[in-house]
C-alpha cells in the first residue's frame, strides 16, 4: 500500500488536535500542500494570522513520526483506503459521498462517523 506512503502528510494533516477545517483550508491556501505545512516552525506558525502560540504548539507536537506510522501501519495491516476530497465549488459539494464537507469516515462502503478518527477510535467502531 504504497499509496498511503503518497498520503502521508494529508493523514498528519488530518491527526492534528485542535486545528479546525477553516484553519487548515488557509494553511493549505498559503503553503499549497500539506508536507510544506511540515516544514513550518513554530515562529513561521504563529507569524500567520489566526494561529496562535497554542495552535502552534499542537502543530509541532502532532510532527510525532511514530504516531504517524503507527496509524499508517494500522491503515496497511487493515487494507483501510483513504481519499482526501476538496470540496472547493458548489458542483463538488453537490456530489460529495455525503452531507458532510468537512470530514466523514466509511467503512465498507458505510458511512461510520463525521468526526476525526485514530487507529483506536476506529477499530472501536468497526469491531
Amino acid at each position: 500500500m504504497e499509496e498511503l506512503e503518497n498520503k502521508r502528510y494529508w493523514i498528519w494533516l488530518s491527526l492534528i488536535k485542535n486545528l479546525g477545517s477553516k484553519r487548515k483550508l488557509k494553511l493549505l491556501e498559503l503553503y499549497k500542500t500539506p508536507e510544506e505545512i511540515y516544514k513550518l516552525t513554530k515562529e513561521e506558525l504563529m507569524n500567520i494570522n489566526g494561529i496562535g502560540e497554542a495552535i502552534a504548539n499542537d502543530i509541532m507536537i502532532s510532527k510525532n513520526e511514530e504516531i504517524l506510522n503507527y496509524h499508517i501501519k494500522y491503515m496497511k495491516e487493515n487494507n483501510i483506503k483513504i481519499n482526501f476530497i476538496k470540496i472547493d465549488s458548489l458542483e463538488k459539494a453537490k456530489n460529495a459521498p455525503c452531507i458532510f464537507n468537512n470530514w466523514a469516515n466509511f467503512y465498507k462502503v458505510k458511512f461510520i462517523s463525521n468526526t476525526i478518527l485514530n487507529a483506536n477510535s476506529f477499530k472501536k467502531l468497526i469491531d
